[in-house]
């Protein structure tokens, strides 16, 4: 009989991993990963309720805002970690996906299928509009109008006081986001088609690939790049052309990030890659022991990212040479938003991280209302029932010296309540002594 953590059901051809919240654990989450590497799918549909956080966080004005899957959005103080409100949903909100700011609104998806719009400041919900799907895509703004995907198979284009201009139909479920550039909205689906739209709804053109687009697309100057789960990342022209594609080990759902003529992405193989904006040939990878989803911006020449296998990492984006790393309890399903000082991480340990930039040291920290990770409930092919947990560290194995600039969430205690003092009690890095959370 083939080992599952969870319990299984046969539906058809697929088998359907539906997790266990109850006993939900080291274990299990070790499970999960393997059963989403073996399929090759992304779970973007099927995150369950926890205190996990899959959304991206944002910064904007001394806040920070997140959501989580305990059915809250979360505002945050920036510089302490004290929570200024929370809002109440009734489903994981801004799974794989992050909030969005303008005038003082700050909008946000939601799996009960409702985008919001709450005053920044407050939390006063304004409005709601319902799809009744599940959301997991990014709230894009226009001149006036805002746009997302559905699990309908739709695109939504709404008045920014939630009334319904227009829908575009596809024939999968939209968990890619909206871009806007040069007037034309860009964005991928499940049914393997990268689409060009006009900004009323009209479709210009759409690029096939071999496997679904989760993640949302990067424009750059006349260039569209995006990742599918068929292994690949694609460049293609704003007319639809395809310039070049890089093929690496594993899907990419991963938004690419474009900066000096590198485009920056990661991999299920478990690598963060940057290639030639240009021709697409590899300048360097830095690989980790799982799955790599999105990379921060480039900020101040260092580039931030998360991996499942519970670390943040920070390299430096002209050669991918590791500064520090710093580990959570959890697997990061999200890319870290990063200033000048400070990256904020949110993690599958029911926790967010707000880290210095400089040297990974740990500011503070934030505990969601549930205790329990959220589970994941995946489908796999009929073929895929063997999992394998055993994980390969790639080409490049760690070094003392990459050791000894690791950051270990453990040695920071336990964190029991929503607000961390940030100036008490000892902590070491690289043998050096400082200050850590209590």
């Amino acid at each position: 009989m083939d080992k599952y953590y969870g319990m299984v059901k046969d539906v058809g051809e697929n088998t359907r991993i539906t997790l266990d919240p109850s006993s939900f654990g080291e274990v299990e989450m070790i499970g999960a990963l393997a059963t989403i590497k073996e399929a090759e799918k992304d779970p973007i549909w099927g995150v369950g309720v926890g205190g996990s956080i899959a959304s991206y966080p944002l910064v904007h004005e001394g806040m920070v805002y997140f959501g989580a899957c305990d059915k809250k959005f979360y505002a945050v103080d920036a510089n302490t970690g004290e929570e200024i409100w929370r809002f109440e949903t009734k489903g994981p909100a801004c799974v794989g996906s992050w909030p969005t700011i303008e005038n003082g609104i700050v909008y946000f998806c939601s799996y009960d299928g409702n985008v919001y719009a709450a005053n920044a400041s407050n939390g006063k919900e304004l409005w709601r509009f319902s799809t009744n799907h599940r959301l997991a895509s990014n709230i894009t703004v226009g001149k006036d109008r805002l746009y997302f995907g559905c699990k309908d198979n739709n695109l939504y284009a709404i008045t920014k006081d939630g009334k319904l201009i227009w829908k575009f139909g596809t024939n999968g479920p939209i968990s890619s986001s909206p871009v806007i550039n040069n007037n034309r909205i860009y964005f991928g689906c499940a049914d393997r088609n990268l689409y060009a739209i006009t900004q009323d709804g009209e479709l210009l053109w759409k690029f096939q690939v071999l496997e679904e687009i989760v993640e949302e697309c990067t424009a750059d100057g006349d260039s569209i790049y995006f990742g599918s789960g068929d292994r690949n990342l694609y460049a293609v022209t704003s007319n639809g052309s395809l310039k070049w594609k890089f093929r690496t080990n594993g899907p990419v759902s991963t938004k690419p990030v474009v900066h000096n003529g590198i485009v920056y992405f990661g991999s299920y193989d478990g690598n963060l890659y940057a290639v030639s904006e240009q021709d697409g040939s590899l300048i360097w990878k830095y690989p980790t022991n799982d799955i790599v989803l999105s990379p921060s911006k480039v900020i101040g020449g260092r580039l931030f990212f998360g991996s499942c296998d519970y670390n943040v990492y920070a390299v430096t984006a002209d050669e991918g040479k590791l500064l520090w790393k710093f580990k959570t309890k959890g697997p990061i399903a999200c890319n870290p938003f990063a200033t000048e000082d400070a990256v904020y991480i949110g993690s599958w340990d029911c926790h967010l991280y707000c880290v210095d930039a400089e040297t990974g040291r740990l500011n503070w920290g934030f505990k969601t209302s549930m205790s329990n990770m959220a589970t994941m409930d995946i489908e796999v092919p009929e073929s895929s029932r063997t999992i394998e947990t055993t994980w390969d560290a790639g080409e490049k194995q760690e070094t003392k010296q990459e050791r000894d600039n690791t950051v270990d969430i453990s040695d920071y205690g336990e964190f029991k309540g929503t607000y961390i003092d940030t100036t008490k009690t000892d902590y070491v890095m690289g043998g050096k002594k400082g200050y850590k959370s209590g």
